[in-house]
């Protein structure tokens, strides 16, 4: 009786494994050709749908035309000179009234000297004005590029 029992037991552990196998299998995603990924990530953008919430439709159709493979770091390549053009035109002077984001660590000491939720106002100044005084110096030097 104790061996009908212990068979039942592992038949239905079996079971249960195989089945749950079944479902997580059945979710994964077949694979893409570039052509279909590139279409489904404009159609996404196109809507505003996730994960491109809030990107510019123009914006990730000239990403997806810097795209032929599924290499990662082509990928990263294609979306960081998108980025590139936002980032060129941001300056300091825009961050006056917002809140940061991000530490703001000055080097040296390579103590943060703004903390992510404080507002940019007048008491962070000095902090915005070294960065752009030293944002025009590292331009002085091409071929150092900052970290970030």
């Amino acid at each position: 009786m104790l061996r009908d029992r212990r068979s039942s037991f592992f038949a239905s552990a079996a079971a249960v494994l195989f089945l749950g196998q079944a479902a997580a299998l059945a979710q994964i995603a077949p694979a893409r050709t570039i052509e279909e990924l590139k279409t489904e990530t404009q159609a996404r953008a196109d809507r505003n749908a996730y994960p491109l919430t809030g990107l510019k439709p123009a914006d990730v159709r000239a990403a997806l035309s810097n795209i032929a493979t599924l290499d990662r770091d082509e990928w990263a390549a294609a979306w960081s000179a998108v980025a590139a053009t936002y980032e060129a035109s941001a300056t300091t002077a825009e961050a006056a009234g917002r809140i940061a984001a991000t530490m703001f660590v000055v080097y040296p000491p390579g103590i943060a000297s703004i903390v992510p939720g404080e507002r940019l106002d007048q008491r962070a100044q000095p902090v915005l004005d070294y960065l752009d005084m030293f944002e025009r110096g590292a331009n002085l030097f091409p071929g150092f590029e900052v970290e970030t």
